[in-house]
């Protein structure tokens, strides 16, 4: 290879070398300036992002601040709700004193019936001790108890109505009275097992005439005293 053939490639070279030079630096001033177009761009959309955000903080702080007085109104509701509420509560009370006091009565209704001393099967003797022992019905059908006095003498069922039970009796035909549980038998037994009551009023003698008197379906029984 001879000298100008060599000195032509060497200034080629030269040529392309300085053409690329000034190519790249071309290209890297127009990136360069590209850039700060792009951060410029770029900090103005972060001021505007900023501004949105402010701008809705603030939005948002006055809608609370608008929505905080209703609040207090439903509140101030729900408390008169309470304050209503309360009065069942007395009702109920009331309801209570009223059923209490209507068992304090022991008030039963039920059969009334009269036997003598000389009935079939009977000796004479009520089934109860009484403080003074066991009452003769041929001696009377009264018993004169320390707290109530002069009182008839009564037949019941004394798992109900224990002995000494002080009951005040309206049968609607005689005079309303008061008498004490001495005696027993199995026709109340009975009547109390099926949820009835029935009594039985003694008397000396089953020919005594007041016994017809005596019998009613439909008479109170209003107990004073449980026993003795």
């Amino acid at each position: 290879m001879n000298m100008k053939k060599i000195s032509l490639l060497v200034a080629s070279a030269l040529v392309f070398l300085l053409v690329m030079t000034t190519v790249f630096k071309t290209i890297s001033k127009s990136l360069y300036i590209k850039g700060e177009k792009n951060i410029k761009v770029m900090n103005r959309e972060n001021r505007t992002n900023e501004m949105l955000v402010n701008m809705v903080k603030s939005y948002n702080y006055i809608e609370v601040s608008e929505v905080e007085e209703p609040k207090e109104e439903v509140v101030q509701e729900k408390k008169e709700e309470i304050k209503v509420v309360a009065v069942p509560d007395t009702k109920k009370e009331e309801k209570v004193e009223e059923v209490s006091a209507t068992e304090d009565n022991n008030v039963y209704t039920g059969k009334l019936t009269g036997y003598g001393a000389d009935c079939a099967g009977c000796s004479g003797y009520v089934a109860c001790k009484t403080p003074n022992g066991k009452v003769n019905l041929r001696d009377g059908y009264y018993y004169n108890d320390s707290a109530y006095g002069s009182v008839r003498i009564l037949s019941a069922d004394t798992s109900a109505f224990p002995c000494g039970t002080i009951i005040k009796v309206n049968n609607g035909i005689m005079d309303e009275f008061t008498a004490i549980v001495l005696d027993t038998g199995g026709s109340m037994r009975s009547a109390w097992s099926r949820g009835e009551v029935w009594m039985d009023l003694a008397f000396s003698s089953n020919s005594d005439a007041g016994i017809r008197s005596v019998n009613s379906t439909n008479t109170t029984f209003k107990v004073l005293r449980q026993g003795w």
